[in-house]
């Protein structure tokens, strides 16, 4: 696990969570916003060293709720880019809290 608030925890994403976070993509809500990406270019992220790909989960069910992605983290820069936030459930304010709580944990 990378971090954690009182409602949400953050862990990296593994091959198996592809199909959630493709789904989540395609899902009429977010299709507007993104342009989706292949299971292989979400792979390419995940193996990639300066891209961190997380999975959003609620605290004490473990329910996936989203995804982010950042990239820059071995850049010699020290600043980082936010490539994607994706959330399940709207109106929930869900995403302000992921970016910061991101933010606080340093990603």
């Amino acid at each position: 696990m990378i971090g954690e608030t009182n409602r949400l925890k953050f862990r990296k994403t593994e091959m198996r969570d592809l199909k959630f976070v493709c789904e989540l993509e395609q899902d009429e809500d977010n299709a507007a916003f993104i342009i989706p990406w292949s299971d292989e270019k979400h792979k390419e992220a995940i193996e990639n060293k300066d891209i961190v790909h997380l999975i959003i989960e609620e605290l004490y069910t473990s329910k996936q709720i989203g995804y982010i992605i950042i990239a820059g983290i071995e850049s010699p820069h020290r600043t980082i880019e936010l490539l994607r936030i994706t959330i399940a459930e709207k109106r929930k304010r869900l995403r302000d809290r992921s970016i910061k709580t991101g933010q606080k944990m340093g990603i």
